[in-house]
């Protein structure tokens, strides 16, 4: 095709082929990307000088794409040109199959309930490495969980002693330090305790921010102001892979990301986020060798975008709540995710692996008293807490989800 400056383009997509609509958007996506990269001017079709009319078509061996290329209407108004268009033909290699027997192997999730209270709850977080787990036989007596929790008004120190005896364990307050309301809550209000080295901790709000001690005593200083939440494979330091901002007076975040390496980017707004690292992005998304981040959007789908926050697919049938764990199980990361739902109903949790930009279920789903408000993850991104809103009592809940391979 020869095209000047002086020319319009239009550009139309026919899939006729067995390519799912994900395909067709990236497809559309790219083509017009090239027409850009060649100075080309994209507007309606009806009003440009040229017409492309791709047809995406398929053979046995191969995929084929039929450009059909023709001076349009603006331009034949003042030209004598040809009115026989140019076709291109291209032939595009199908890509390989990806073996999926073994990420369709099935895991195990494991529900522990772990700790519940009354009063709001939107951060539950283990300290010192303890495990929230009930006693059991591998358990001595007098052994130590400690727990920091977050709440509306306050940030609290829990700890649960094993007892002599067989009887259960139970959440005891150990120390509190209340939260400065520097702004109202938003209506459905959220938050994320980051807990570093040394027992530094640091609370995510909406429009503001606190800095935390669990040692020698518990201390907490707030101030206002909306610093992005770690939202990637936060190591002890506090960096993270990805951190994102949240929309003050709301309930999700805004779209704007910050990244490891300095990188700003945006993307759509979104309830919450799971990071794919680029070690298995690869294997399971056709040959992309960069992170994969599946955002929950705040329109009800669920997108998977590159590294460049660029979409490269939706997902549907995932919930707003979802997180990366790190189990050395199939590709070694899996996605938890919610269901589709209001604050009214019950709800679950599955794990999915992404294979061909699609989610899998790899695990049974496990259910909820209540839908889960928050998905955070624990112990080095090897589990998960869920905080769920049971819906029957009205008490908040926080459970630990583990994967384990196999059933």
């Amino acid at each position: 095709m020869h095209a000047t400056a002086q020319d319009t383009l239009a550009l139309t997509v026919r899939n006729i082929s067995s390519l799912g609509e994900d395909d067709v958007v990236q497809i559309r996506r790219d083509l017009r990307s090239q027409l850009h990269s060649q100075h080309g001017r994209l507007t309606a079709s009806g009003r440009a000088s040229i017409e492309v009319r791709v047809s995406l078509s398929e053979n046995i061996g191969s995929y084929l794409w039929v450009a059909e290329i023709e001076n349009g209407p603006s331009r034949r108004s003042t030209e004598k040109a040809a009115l026989t268009p140019q076709i291109v033909m291209l032939t595009v290699a199908r890509p390989k199959p990806v073996a999926v027997h073994s990420v369709l192997s099935p895991l195990t999730m494991r529900k522990t309930l772990v700790y519940e209270q009354g009063a709001p709850m939107l951060d539950f977080v283990p300290l010192d490495g303890s495990s929230p787990e009930p006693s059991g036989p591998a358990t001595p007596a007098g052994t130590t969980a400690r727990a920091l929790v977050l709440g509306l008004d306050a940030v609290s120190i829990y700890e649960k002693v094993e007892p002599a005896q067989d009887q259960p364990a139970a959440w005891g307050l150990k120390e509190s330090a209340p939260l400065e309301q520097l702004r109202p809550w938003p209506r459905d209000a959220r938050g994320h305790l980051i807990v570093r080295d040394g027992g530094r901790f640091k609370v995510y709000l909406s429009g503001e921010s606190c800095n935390g001690a669990t040692e020698p005593t518990l201390t907490l200083d707030c101030r206002e102001g909306g610093d992005a939440w770690p939202l990637g494979a936060t190591s002890a330091d506090g960096s993270a892979d990805i951190a994102a901002y949240f929309e003050t007076n709301r309930n999700f975040f805004d779209g704007r990301m910050r990244l490891d390496d300095g990188r700003e980017l945006k993307a759509p707004p979104f309830f919450s986020l799971a990071l794919l690292p680029a070690k298995i992005a690869g294997p399971n998304t056709g040959d992309i060798k960069d992170n994969l981040w599946l955002l929950a959007g705040v329109d009800g789908r669920a997108e998977l975008l590159d590294n460049n926050a660029e979409s490269i697919a939706h997902i549907g049938g995932l919930g707003s709540s979802v997180v990366s764990v790190h189990t050395g199980c199939q590709s070694g990361w899996q996605v938890l995710a919610s269901r589709p739902g209001d604050l009214k109903e019950a709800d679950t949790v599955e794990a999915y692996e992404i294979v061909n930009r699609k989610a899998v279920p790899v695990s049974a789903p496990v259910d909820f008293p209540g839908p889960v408000m928050e998905l955070w993850a624990v112990d080095e991104w090897h589990a998960a807490i869920a905080i769920c809103l049971d819906v029957r009592s009205g008490s908040y809940e926080a459970f630990r989800l583990s994967i384990s391979c196999g059933q």
